[in-house]
């Protein structure tokens, strides 16, 4: 058939996608990955498969979510990793069909991990007062301050304050 546009359209399979993806995303809850996905068509589905990754290479199922095997409407699916020992940072889900198929989403990245705070400690050289930023007792269990030489000034497990008399 000429559609006059000088290409040429040709009916390949009488085969229907079995799902429709809508959108498919990742985000970070509570320094865990948290899989978000919507169909706007099922057909014959058996589930989606949760793989994990390291390397996007060599992938891991690491859980699996029925679907709603027929549907036209759209479905909102997630997926939260509870494990606090993930080491992964690549996801994408697998879609089998009930006769076997099976499809691939894209890959997804995400990091997750615990980001170490960037703290910040003025002035430098200092004699007598030093101000610590961006401390948070919660995230740090102890601080030592050197001198130049590299001899301890300070060494403290109870941080409370922002602001340290370094003067011995």
């Amino acid at each position: 058939l000429d559609n006059n546009l000088g290409q040429e359209l040709y009916k390949l399979s009488e085969n229907t996608l079995p799902v429709i993806w809508e959108e498919l995303k990742i985000s970070c809850n509570n320094h865990q990955p948290h899989i978000f996905w919507k169909t706007s068509f099922e057909i014959n589905t058996k589930d989606f498969v949760i793989q994990a990754s390291h390397n996007a290479i060599n992938w891991v199922n690491i859980d699996s979510i029925p679907t709603m095997g027929n549907s036209n409407t759209t479905i909102t699916y997630e997926y939260c990793v509870i494990d606090s020992r993930n080491p992964y940072r690549f996801y994408r889900l697998v879609q089998r069909d009930l006769d076997g198929i099976v499809t691939y989403s894209k890959t997804l990245t995400a990091n997750c991990q615990k980001v170490a705070p960037q703290i910040r400690l003025f002035p430098n050289p200092a004699n007598n007062i030093i101000t610590v930023s961006n401390i948070n007792s919660q995230d740090i269990s102890s601080l030592e301050i050197m001198d130049v030489t590299g001899k301890k000034v300070i060494s403290t497990s109870a941080i409370t304050h922002s602001t340290i008399n370094i003067k011995t």
